[in-house]
């Protein structure tokens, strides 16, 4: 519960403004508290405007009879310009005492100082994982920008995936079987449209849309790698299993959940899959489990698990993920 009097309610309304702020400019996604350097530079604009705003609220106003009153404005019962004055004390601690103590800290073989000066490593690739879900092996091509064009033209085991890591840029990627017909062709005239996805390319041979690959971001907690369906039919969805990976579970309560319930995304086949890309959880570990691979029966308190599950569109998905998770699990 929060309480002020006056204009005291500003206070926290400005720090979360300023954070806001802060983190456009900055594009640092860690706005956990934990975080000293948003934190500070939070606390030192914030600070600023609040001790203004306190200032020029210290003076007194007339009541109706002309009598001067001085109005009290405070949250949590600090006035308006000591948390100003509080707010500026932190942000020299987080960003001078703070950072210059952690900056001063050896390194070690063992130990590795993330605030170190060393410049940061920037991606320019990107994982994209090639998978047949299907009884049959089918093959992958790999085209891009260049004028060599055709990168890779492999195959694909049943019921696995290749993985691939690509440089960031354009590409055209094909699916097929073993009789030479085309099961997935990217781009598909559905999505090509998408600026955000597809690029035109043209050169002596014509022009043509090419699916877009990013590199993976610089952060560590998201999940960046892509994934493409041969058969084009297979969608991959994106479901919470962390309750199976609990050492007790049995067979029996992975047939009888609720799954479907627990589908947090569903990515369509006839595209490049992108599963939780650039997503953040500040206060959670996520693991993805590809298809195939087996679920940990151990995690931490804070960790989830996602299972990437391929479904074609046939049967109930309740069912189809309880297999799945079976097949995972045990």
């Amino acid at each position: 519960m929060l309480i002020w009097r006056g204009m005291g309610i500003a206070v926290p309304i400005i720090f979360f403004l300023t954070g806001l702020i802060v983190k456009w400019v900055s594009g640092d996604p860690d706005t956990r508290i934990g975080n000293p350097n948003f934190i500070g530079w939070t606390s030192l604009f914030s600070g600023i405007v609040i001790l203004l705003l306190g200032l020029a609220l210290l003076g007194s106003s007339e009541d109706e009879n002309g009598n001067k009153v001085k109005k009290k404005h405070d949250f949590f019962w600090i006035p308006v310009f000591v948390w100003g004055l509080l707010l500026g004390v932190l942000s020299i601690y987080l960003l001078v005492i703070k950072g210059k103590g952690a900056s001063n800290e050896p390194t070690s073989v063992i130990s590795y100082d993330s605030t170190a000066t060393a410049p940061e490593k920037v991606p320019t690739t990107r994982i994209v994982n090639f998978f047949n879900p299907t009884n049959d092996t089918l093959g992958f091509v790999i085209a891009d920008d260049t004028k060599e064009g055709l990168i890779e033209n492999g195959k694909v085991a049943p019921h696995s995936f290749e993985a691939r890591e690509l440089e960031k840029g354009t590409y055209m990627f094909v699916g097929f079987d073993t009789k030479g017909g085309n099961t997935l062709t990217l781009p598909d005239r559905e999505f090509a449209g998408d600026e955000k996805k597809y690029r035109m390319h043209e050169d002596e041979k014509g022009s043509f849309y090419q699916r877009i690959v990013n590199a993976a971001t610089k952060q560590t907690d998201d999940y960046d790698e892509a994934w493409l369906s041969l058969d084009g039919k297979s969608h991959l969805l994106v479901v919470n299993v962390t309750t199976a990976c609990d050492p007790e579970v049995t067979e029996a309560a992975v047939k009888s959940a609720d799954w479907a319930g627990s589908i947090q995304e569903e990515n369509d086949a006839r595209d490049m899959m992108e599963p939780l890309f650039m997503q953040f959880l500040p206060d959670e570990t996520i693991k993805v489990v590809a298809p195939g691979e087996k679920l940990p029966t151990e995690i931490a308190e804070n960790e989830v698990i996602y299972l990437l599950v391929p479904y074609a569109g046939k049967g109930d998905k309740n069912a189809v993920i309880a297999k799945a998770v079976l097949a995972a699990r045990f």
